[in-house]
């Protein structure tokens, strides 16, 4: 009893009403055990894999752009205020992932910059065609406020990304990234169970 008292006084009344709706609209929307909080933005032409015990704070954007992409989310998986998922091929975000504020996951581009074909200056941005490259965040990954992940991205199991970074590159397992673009910091070495400076 006093566990939910504590919770009536953490959350306050309005808390509390608005809690009791966002359970609602999660119940009619998505799965069982699952929370998502209001106000979220769903546009889904392809498909959205949500596994259980899913919880997200308040603005949520999920933008599954054609009918052949496709975003996968595993177990546990928790994500702050404004997490936005941006989706014309295939992000996978495993089991027991955290995601703070204000972190945008994009697996696409307006055009092509880097490749054989590139696009003009001048062609008009909503006509370039999209570059579209899978993300991949494995099982355990803490991603930090304000982060950028860019196509083509992996990143390792029980690795942390630091608030503020832009990640342009893999991230391997057991690591702690950070920066723009994001560095190695840290990495767990197992030999003596602590986390070192490479």
């Amino acid at each position: 009893m006093k566990k939910y008292i504590d919770k009536v006084k953490y959350l306050g009344f309005l808390g509390i009403l608005r809690l009791i709706r966002d359970l609602l609209i999660s119940a009619l929307f998505f799965k069982i055990g699952t929370l998502v909080r209001y106000p979220f933005y769903l546009r889904s032409l392809g498909t959205l894999e949500i596994d259980t015990g899913f919880r997200s704070g308040p603005g949520l954007v999920i933008d599954i752009l054609n009918d052949k992409a496709k975003i996968k989310i595993g177990k546990n998986f928790r994500a702050n205020s404004r997490l936005h998922l941006g989706c014309a091929d295939n992000i996978i975000i495993g089991d027991n992932v955290l995601i703070a504020s204000d972190v945008y996951i994009s697996d696409h581009t307006h055009g092509s910059y880097n490749y054989e074909f590139q696009n003009r200056p001048e062609t008009v941005i909503n006509y370039r065609e999209l570059v579209c490259k899978k993300i991949k965040i494995s099982n355990n990954v803490w991603i930090g406020e304000k982060t950028c992940v860019l196509p083509g991205v992996t990143i390792g199991e029980n690795s942390i990304v630091g608030a503020l970074s832009l990640v342009n590159k893999n991230i391997p397992p057991n690591s702690i990234y950070a920066g723009i673009p994001a560095r190695c910091i840290k990495i767990f070495d197992s030999n003596s169970n602590k986390w070192i400076v490479p």
